[in-house]
């Protein structure tokens, strides 16, 4: 028995793409995974100059105050923790997203959103290891001279200079934080659903 009626058309070559959303799940999950090893890179640093440091308080070099030693283990400090800190969080993230999927999601906003929010994460970063670097500078700063005004270079960085480049590394922090936080949350909210 042959149906009677019109019979649905084969869809035509033209026809809009069905996406099944794999990709924008990929380029998601990427993104904290990238971030997380990002991250651990500066964890690693971070860890072994602060490690460096702390050999020098008990095996100090010639020449070398104790004051130095603790300046360095903070300022190694100032880029494990905040980075362990990211790393953690990411991969935390990444797990929790394993298995969702998107049906229909076309790939290229996922890109862009988790792409925007890995540049501005990365200098949020930068902006608050900036920010604990210039805060140990401040408290271990030296009095700086009086320099005359023929001095091409000054060397020295008195407390003051340390506490303006921890609020300017604030004001980085603020501005690059909050485009990375609504771009991730773009970025997520297919992903979510």
């Amino acid at each position: 028995m042959t149906p009677t009626g019109p019979q649905p058309l084969p869809p035509s070559p033209d026809a809009a793409p069905r996406f099944t959303g794999r990709a924008a799940y990929v380029i998601s999950q990427l993104y904290y995974y990238l971030v997380a090893i990002v991250a651990f890179g500066f964890v690693i640093g971070g860890t072994i100059a602060s490690l460096i440091a702390l050999r020098g308080l008990v095996l100090p070099d010639p020449g070398t105050e104790t004051s130095d030693s603790v300046r360095g283990f903070l300022q190694g400090l100032s880029f494990a923790v905040p980075a362990f800190v990211a790393a953690w969080w990411h991969l935390v993230q990444a797990r929790r997203r394993q298995g969702l999927g998107v049906h229909g999601e076309f790939w290229g906003r996922s890109l862009y959103f988790h792409g925007v929010a890995f540049m501005a994460y990365g200098v949020t970063l930068g902006g608050v290891i900036a920010a604990l670097f210039s805060l140990v500078e401040a408290a271990f700063a030296p009095d700086c001279p009086a320099q005359p005004s023929d001095v091409l270079f000054d060397f020295c960085t008195s407390a003051s200079d340390a506490l303006r480049g921890a609020l300017n590394a604030g004001i980085v922090v603020v501005v690059a934080g909050a485009v990375w936080w609504w771009h991730l949350r773009q970025g997520r909210r297919p992903v979510s659903t």
